[in-house]
């Protein structure tokens, strides 16, 4: 497909909560096609729907939230604490 991962929301509520018991929310979707493991693809089921993690905003209309600044010349990086927050979010 050309992505290097596949992120969704919708899924079935018995399929979702079997896998949030089971710690499965993320998987390695390996298609059934000729080309073998070829096309597989890193895939993550959204904990909380369509809803951004706490402390982010990845929308234009979040002004309320602090940016994620990668630039280190800028007086305001913040792209290594943001980024240990993200990953956090999701332990």
């Amino acid at each position: 497909m050309g992505f290097k991962a596949f992120f969704f929301s919708r899924v079935d509520y018995q399929d979702k909560q079997y896998r949030l018991k089971d710690s499965s929310m993320e998987m390695v979707w390996v298609p059934s096609t000729s080309q073998g493991d070829e096309n597989a693809i890193f895939t993550h089921i959204t904990y909380y729907h369509y809803i951004d993690p706490r402390g982010f905003c990845f929308d234009l209309r979040c002004p309320i939230f602090e940016p994620v600044m990668s630039d280190p010349n800028l007086e305001e990086y913040n792209i290594d604490r943001k980024s240990d927050d993200f990953v956090a979010w999701f332990r």
